[in-house]
């Protein structure tokens, strides 16, 4: 008996175990976690957050009703089950919102004729101006206050009649609808099963559904309303009906599977969005809330694009739902965030659409002033981080050449340089250094070199030396201060090259000439110091004869004292001669 006892009671445990438990949701706001199959098959009030823990399930068929800010969470390995179940929010949840300035809605009837009398109720009080109304095509008239009634006598068998809305710019919400006809009353239990135009479904979210990755959630023939639902796990809505929630989010990994489901009444414009990775099955027969609002998008959001260089301007065109143009420029690091945007979607009528950006336009002009502007290659977009490429040069410099192995200080001589490009063609200019890294003189003193796209170029110069010894000269490309820090992306393995050694002699050496050296200089010395007396003599001479002859010059112009007396005595005694002969014939 013992043995065959032991056996028995194991089994009836295991068989225990995999028995679901009938239970009911936390009414307490606690938090309770389920580890074990658990059915909620009462009609009963839900306030409180569930956590479906791996390995155990939740299958709902009763009708819940859900209290504001209550959860529920399905882990990884878990699942949810809504069999014919109602997951609902308590409160007033759903209303139709004008989506423009001129709306209709069409109210259906009875069709037993007489007088009709169709009552809106508005979500908030509206005040005077704000609304026009009027009933199967009659005036519109203002329309102000909490409700309106809209009367009209109709004939037997009309099975519709049309309320027409011009709003004055205010957003105008309808929450509840009465038809009182044949001289009873009935309110629309849902109002987004009327046909309207201009209009849109909306609600207040009150509870959320979080199915993470891993996880299973499946409705069969349910209704949920006033939820926010994230599934990045597996989910499945079969004949399911969904108002007043947020568009359910399938993050990168949800995959959602519809299947002959009503989503009318999404209160923002997407009924599901997702990122590139999730999985959406819309089937024929499943629609969506209509009007503006999309079935379904995904989006791609934190894309980077990677640039070799910082302030690279990358053109972007045909970007997302609304095929826009923007211009990005490179960060520090080279990285290009590109907008958030929606890649794929599919409108209210079930058109599926994708979006077609591309790269139109790669441009690096931060060295147009001294290289030159680069560009690089365009192409398709995508979603996935892109690098992109520029065609830069790519520089180094092959050669140099002198034209003698000897030369004399401060005479120039003449070198010859070849530069090769295996990239872009470039305006370049190069700096040469000698041995000790000193600057030495060229002419010209920077060196300009076109450098044309995939060849070498050669180009030359004059190099002087003013002091003597073995030298040689090395040349470098100088890079502007944008290209600085990243000069392994345009300079080549060998970026300089050296000359070889020239013997530089001065035209005079006193260390050569000794003695010879010193007699020339000392003749020279001589000449000039002969060449100075000489000068001082002549310039003596010609002095000392411009005194004699200013000398002689007045002697000639002043006559002698002497001469001049006697010439005065003796023209006196001829004068007294010549008295006295007179005299004498008078008598």
């Amino acid at each position: 008996m013992r043995g065959r006892l032991f056996p028995t009671i194991a089994t009836l445990l295991m068989l225990a175990s995999l028995v679901t438990v009938i239970a009911s949701p936390p009414t307490d706001s606690n938090t309770v976690t389920i580890t074990s199959d658990e059915t909620w098959s009462a009609d009963e009030s839900f306030e409180g957050s569930v956590i479906i823990a791996s390995g155990a399930s939740l299958t709902i068929s009763g009708d819940i009703t859900v209290s504001a800010n209550s959860s529920i969470i399905v882990s990884n390995g878990a699942s949810l089950v809504i069999n014919s179940g109602n997951l609902t929010t308590g409160e007033s949840d759903s209303w139709l919102a004008m989506d423009g300035l001129a709306s209709s809605l069409v109210i259906p009837l009875k069709g037993q004729g007489g007088e009709v009398i169709i009552r809106l109720s508005f979500k908030d009080t509206l005040n005077e101006g704000i609304l026009k109304a009027g009933i199967n095509g009659s005036e519109l008239q203002n329309v102000s206050g909490n409700e309106s009634d809209f009367t009209s006598t109709l004939e037997a068998g009309t099975n519709s009649i049309q309320i027409d809305l011009a709003s004055s710019g205010f957003a105008v919400a309808i929450d509840q609808i009465d038809v009182i006809e044949g001289g009873s009353g009935q309110t629309i239990e849902d109002l987004r099963t009327l046909t309207y135009h201009g209009m849109s479904a909306k609600g207040k979210v009150s509870w959320s559904l979080t199915v993470v990755e891993g996880g299973e959630m499946t409705s069969d023939g349910g209704l949920i309303s006033g939820v926010d639902m994230n599934c990045a796990g597996s989910c499945s809505l079969n004949s399911t009906t969904m108002h007043s929630f947020e568009p359910i989010d399938l993050s990168s990994t949800g995959i959602l599977n519809l299947n002959s489901s009503n989503l009318n009444g999404s209160i923002t414009d997407e009924d599901v969005k997702g990122l590139v990775g999730a999985e959406i099955n819309w089937d024929s027969s499943s629609i969506g809330s209509g009007g503006y609002t999309d079935r379904w998008i995904i989006e791609v959001e934190g894309q980077t694009l990677q640039a070799p260089l910082p302030n690279v301007m990358v053109m972007l065109e045909g970007l997302g739902y609304w095929n826009e143009t923007k211009q990005l420029w490179s960060n520090d690091d080279g990285s290009i965030s590109v907008p958030n945007r929606i890649v794929q979607w599919m409108d209210s009528s079930g058109g599926t659409y994708t979006e077609n950006a591309k790269i139109s336009n790669v441009t690096f002009s931060e060295v147009s002033n001294s290289w030159g502007t680069f560009s690089g290659p365009g192409g398709s977009l995508g979603t996935e981080d892109l690098n992109i490429t520029l065609n830069l040069p790519l520089i180094s410099v092959a050669s140099i050449t002198v034209s003698e192995t000897k030369a004399k200080t401060s005479t120039p001589l003449n070198v010859e340089l070849t530069i090769q490009n295996d990239g872009a063609a470039a305006t370049i200019r190069l700096s040469c250094t000698d041995s000790t890294g000193q600057d030495v003189s060229t002419s010209p003193s920077f060196i300009p070199v076109t450098a044309t796209a995939e060849t070498s170029t050669v180009v030359q110069f004059t190099w002087t030396q003013f002091s003597k010894g073995e030298e040689s000269i090395t040349c470098t490309t100088m890079l502007p201060s944008a290209l600085k820090d990243h000069s392994a992306l345009v300079l080549a393995d060998g970026p300089a090259a050296s000359s070889d050694s020239i013997d530089w002699a001065a035209p005079i050496d006193p260390d050569e000439g000794g003695f010879v050296t010193m007699m020339i200089i000392a003749i020279a010395i001589a000449i000039l110091c002969l060449l100075f007396y000489s000068r001082k003599m002549t310039a003596a001479t010609e002095e000392e004869v411009v005194v004699e002859d200013e000398e002689f010059e007045e002697e000639s112009e002043e006559p002698d004292e002497t001469e001049s007396k006697e010439q005065t005595e003796s023209e006196e005694e001829s004068e007294e001669e010549s008295e006295t002969e007179e005299e004498d014939g008078e008598d």
